[in-house]
């Protein structure tokens, strides 16, 4: 389960394009397009991860000879969403 986490961590920090930041220092704060793009964009970035954490699942397990790394690696990628 460590190496879950280490590896979802370092997946999610690779990924982080500070759209948080951006939308609370933003004048468009009240803009609903504005919010709209944002979401949009955090969404793809959601499905980027999870396809990347999915890709690399098979890989894993078998580099580390822990098959049980498939299904935990996928479930954990779905709560990054």
């Amino acid at each position: 389960m460590a190496l879950v986490t280490a590896y979802l961590a370092g997946l999610a920090m690779f990924s982080d394009v500070g759209l948080t930041p951006y939308l609370l220092q933003s004048a468009k704060i009240r803009d609903r397009g504005f919010h709209d793009a944002i979401w949009s964009i955090g969404v793809v970035r959601g499905c980027f991860f999870v396809l990347a954490a999915g890709l690399s699942a098979f890989p894993m397990a078998w580099f580390y000879g822990q098959p049980l790394l498939v299904p935990m690696l996928l479930v954990g990628s779905v709560g990054s969403v």
